[in-house]
């Protein structure tokens, strides 16, 4: 590239003995192509750097959302995709994305949000029924509480049966729920 034409350069350069002028015009001639194409060459380097500057910029705010809706979870996860697609929207209709991101590398990422988006949404209700159960649980301890003060020995053997059987058939729901290492 660009040294070992240099190189070339300085060597013409140090020629001691003259050089006929047919030569010396077809070497001119010759650099000057060289040059050129070197620039253009650089040129061209410049502008792929920029446009995959111009891309990286397009393409990271839909990245960090995809990352975003990735790790919602909790009571507001669902109201928080909610309005991450709003932004996934607006993002994808934008100018900058629509001219630097290639349609495959959109098609890619809007596959990677709705998996994120789908994701999200099963850990949404997988929290809503262990809280439901947690509920479930509340109210059968207060049932068991009450039912143990009235002291009706009659009364609770005939309930105990269903109430433990509640209680085996809600607590099996929640382990069978509970990921490894969650206590």
């Amino acid at each position: 590239g660009r040294q070992e034409f240099d190189r070339v350069v300085q060597c013409w350069a140090a020629l001691d003995a003259p050089v006929r002028p047919p030569v010396a015009l077809r070497f001119a001639e010759g650099r000057r192509a060289i040059e050129d194409r070197l620039l253009a060459l650089e040129r061209a380097a410049t502008q792929a750097r920029q446009a995959d500057a111009r891309r990286a910029a397009a393409v990271a705010p839909l990245v960090s959302l995809c990352e975003h809706v990735e790790q919602l979870q909790g009571p507001l996860a669902r109201d928080h995709v909610a309005e991450a697609m709003a932004r996934w929207d607006k993002l994808m209709l934008a100018d900058e994305v629509r001219s630097t991101v290639g349609v495959p590398d959109r098609e890619a990422l809007a596959r990677r949000f709705v998996q994120a988006r789908v994701a999200c949404e099963q850990r949404h209700a997988a929290w809503v029924a262990r809280h439901e159960r947690v509920r479930q649980l509340e109210t059968l301890i207060d049932e068991i509480e009450a039912l143990v003060q009235t002291a009706d020995i009659a009364a609770i053997k005939a309930r105990w049966p269903g109430l433990d059987n509640a209680w085996t058939t809600l607590m099996a729901d929640c382990a069978a729920e509970t990921p490894a290492g969650d206590p």
